[in-house]
């Protein structure tokens, strides 16, 4: 038993390795022929599943899967056929061989025959004609067979239309339902309204459900009628069933709406996301109904579904709709990207993503609205939909009326709006943000701090651009608080050569400030704007490459690398320190080592022989881990 299930296991675990499993194909049909019944089942599903994306190489077996179709075990034989109907033209000389399957007893079998002969395209009116003299069978489930199968079979079946009518007064439930279904996939074109609304009625779950969805091919008057009566069915699938039909109808069902609407309070969320997508599907008055909804807050302590849920479901269904109906609902769509649910936030983005120029500049209208939530929503979404694009140095006129309401909002009276504009500008960035550094540098003139960050951030990225807030920036070098101060180092360092003069400044960060995440970036400060040009390596290397040497034997790993890393930034004008750099070869941090390996390699060839040195009379006293 063990080896038995040992064995299935594999087989089913080569069957979703793709491409790794076709050397083992001919193993798996070698398993087809096995005794037990267990490990030709799952051998037939393998190959199956393999064939879905390699049936080239599973064709190559095709008649010893073939020979199954003759295998004494029912299910065996069934995924036998499915396997065949995935290997396209190379399974056709076998097409009469699962005919004769139609033909026999095994009714069990017909379906997946029927869908294997639609699917290598060989299924003919005659074989709906074999299937169709079952259907007055004795037997009900043969005669259920025979319907589902001729469902698979779709127009081939089109003729007994007639006779699948019949199976919709049976007085078997699962006949009355698999009749309908068949009907949908047969009788496409053909209207039988007069047909299906009795079994909205239909004390079978399943039935009425089918009923509701054969509906959404013609459906008006009287029937549309009944059709929404369906929205209050005790039961939730015949609700989704109905609410999913008169969205299929679309315009067509449009004067629905309210009655939809009332199906997003459904305590079936799924009932909810179905009512929510009709509502969309019947056009601008639906997707109004929606958003007019989506901010209504007066119900929400009726439903029985979360508002968060409900507010994700509509956004949802949202993203479906074209930007012409999504437009007039900007001031709406901003308010979710403050939402704290991710999902949320991200289904308002891509509505968001719809918006053409000339709805984006009733967007920015909103940035005047008296609510700082719809403000706030602005500057968030101005960020989304330019972070995003190539940025030229001729913005478009979309991209320029953009960032000029983010500099309006940059002095809004809320701190909240401001903080968003400046963030909204650091995502930007480019000559978008460039356009308006001194706007941006203002702001590091008021009382809150909040605001600093982002606006420090963004200065920093625009480098040298950034010269002429310099000063600005050192200010905030002294203020208590850590991320401001870490945001001013980080500035200074990407400014470059300019800040070249507030070197000085971040040593004394290096060595006085109490956070080891401030010195850190204080470090990599001084390397970045070293490395801008060769004068100021050297003037930075002739007066702190000592200060920098001394923090590699002592402070955290992080700051020892750091330090290194500068070191080797700063190239031939750091030779003073070599002997410090050779040391940090028998570091016990790995990543120290491998810096101090770099930043030798930086001072270059000019170095070699001192180097040598270093490391010969080191060897004696300190273990280098040079092996």
């Amino acid at each position: 038993g063990t080896k038995l299930e040992a064995r299935v296991l594999a087989i089913e675990a080569l069957g979703k390795l793709g491409l790794f499993a076709l050397p083992w194909i001919p193993q798996l049909a070698k398993c087809l022929e096995d005794a037990a019944a267990e490990v030709r089942r799952v051998a037939a599903v393998a190959l199956g599943e393999l064939a879905e994306e390699h049936s080239a190489a599973v064709a190559d077996f095709v008649k010893e899967i073939a020979a199954c179709l003759r295998d004494g075990d029912a299910l065996t034989r069934r995924r036998c056929i499915e396997c065949l109907g995935k290997l396209g033209n190379s399974a056709k000389p076998f097409v009469e061989d699962m005919v004769h399957i139609l033909e026999g007893i095994d009714s069990w079998n017909w379906v997946p025959v029927a869908e294997a002969l639609s699917r290598l395209g060989a299924a003919t009116p005659e074989h709906a004609d074999i299937l169709a003299g079952n259907l007055t069978h004795d037997s009900r489930s043969v005669r259920w067979s025979a319907a589902s199968s001729l469902g698979k079979l779709g127009e081939m079946a089109k003729d007994h239309v007639d006779a699948l009518v019949n199976l919709l007064q049976s007085e078997d439930a699962s006949l009355r339902c698999v009749g309908t279904q068949t009907l949908m996939q047969v009788a496409k074109g053909v209207n039988l309204e007069d047909k299906f609304l009795p079994l909205l009625m239909d004390p079978d779950t399943n039935t009425r459900e089918q009923a509701c969805l054969a509906l959404a091919s013609h459906c008006d008057g009287e029937g549309l009628e009944k059709l929404l009566m369906k929205l209050h069915d005790p039961k939730p699938f015949v609700r989704r069933a109905a609410a999913a039909t008169l969205g299929e109808l679309g315009q067509d069902a449009a004067d629905c709406a309210g009655d939809v609407l009332k199906l997003l309070f459904d305590s079936n969320s799924y009932v909810c996301a179905t009512a929510a997508r009709a509502l969309v599907a019947f056009g601008a008055e639906g997707a109004k109904t929606l958003m007019d909804r989506l901010l209504d807050e007066d119900e929400d302590d009726q439903l029985d579904v979360e508002s968060s849920v409900l507010q994700r479901i509509m956004l949802d269904a949202m993203q479906a709709v074209d930007a012409e109906f999504i437009e007039p609902y900007l001031h709406v769509l901003v308010v979710f990207l403050a939402a704290n649910q991710p999902e949320i936030r991200l289904a308002a983005w891509s509505c968001l993503s719809k918006v053409s120029d000339k709805g984006f500049q009733s967007l920015v209208k909103g940035a005047q609205d008296s609510h700082i939530v719809v403000r706030k929503g602005v500057a968030e979404a101005i960020a989304f939909l330019l972070s995003g694009r190539e940025q030229s140095g001729d913005p478009t006129f979309m991209e320029k009326e953009a960032t000029e309401t983010l500099a309006q909002q940059l002095t809004d009276p809320s701190i909240a709006v401001r903080v968003q504009a400046a963030e909204a500008f650091r995502r930007i960035g480019g000559p978008l943000a460039e356009a308006h550094s001194e706007a941006l540098a203002n702001r590091l003139q008021e009382h809150d701090i909040r605001v600093y960050c982002p606006v420090m951030d963004t200065l920093g990225a625009m480098g040298k651009a950034a010269a002429p807030y310099i000063a600005l920036l050192k200010a905030r070098l002294e203020v208590p608080e850590v991320k401001v101060r870490a945001s001013a180092v980080r500035a200074l360092g990407g400014i470059g050569e300019p800040a070249m003069p507030s070197a000085s400044l971040l040593v004394l960060r290096l060595e006085e400030d109490s956070n080891v995440e401030v010195k850190l970036f204080a470090v990599e400060a001084l390397g970045e704007i070293g490395s801008a040009s060769v004068q100021a390596a050297g003037q930075i290397a002739k007066v702190h490459a000592n200060c920098l040497a001394s923090h590699m034997i002592m402070d955290e790993a992080c700051l020892r690398r750091a330090c290194a890393r500068t070191l080797g930034r700063l190239g031939p004008h750091a030779s003073s320190c070599l002997h410090e750099l050779v040391l940090a070869l028998g570091d016990s941090d790995l990543e120290v080592r491998k810096e101090a390996a770099n930043a030798l390699t930086g001072i270059g060839e000019a170095a070699a022989l001192e180097i040598v040195a270093i490391i010969r009379s080191a060897e004696d006293t300190v273990d280098l881990h040079l092996t």
